[in-house]
């Protein structure tokens, strides 16, 4: 079995966050290569109310890329969603 006590914890705790740092570089820069840039319009706001009652505004987006327009909901909530 192996130890991870003292100095080793730190060598595989360093090596851990290096491999976490390298994946976080490759999604950020190398996996949005070739997507278009657009605008988003918020179309609709879907409200849900949580197991805390408290409410959360999703909003319904629409945008265009090569003349194909899409919709989606976004996973991001907040209350300062204005439509339009």
């Amino acid at each position: 079995m192996i130890s991870l006590r003292g100095p080793k914890l730190k060598i595989f705790a360093g090596i851990l966050a290096a491999i976490g740092l390298a994946l976080s570089v490759y999604v950020s820069f190398f996996q949005s290569r070739g997507f278009e840039k657009t605008e988003a319009a918020i179309v609709d706001l879907v409200i849900e109310t949580g197991a805390d009652n408290d409410d959360r505004y999703y909003p319904i987006v629409e945008y265009t890329v090569d003349g194909k327009t899409y919709t989606g909901k976004l996973d991001q909530s907040s209350p300062s969603y204005k439509i339009g």
